[in-house]
């Protein structure tokens, strides 16, 4: 989690043994939005990095528009791997 903060993204939710989900906004309406679902298991790290361009359209609705496979997903993992490795 320490790592996720020196990366700039802020903790939202956990399930302990599970899956903790971290967001980096762009903009200052928290819009568009780096979203991690994080992972550990053992001595790895699991990461799924996606772009949530806006909020949920409807109410109970967890579907967005999200971008996992953007040019700017890519340059968002390798920053990440960068900092990791260094």
């Amino acid at each position: 989690m320490q790592f996720m903060r020196r990366a700039g993204y802020s903790f939202i939710r956990g399930i302990a043994g599970e899956e903790m989900s971290f967001q980096r906004p762009l903009e200052a309406g928290g819009w568009p939005r780096f979203h991690v679902y994080l992972k550990e298991d053992r001595d790895q790290v699991f990461i799924n990095l996606h772009l949530d361009q806006k909020r949920a359209s409807y109410e109970g609705s967890s579907a967005h528009n999200a971008e996992y496979d953007s040019q700017l997903t890519k340059t968002e993992l390798e920053r990440i791997n960068f900092l990791a490795t260094h």
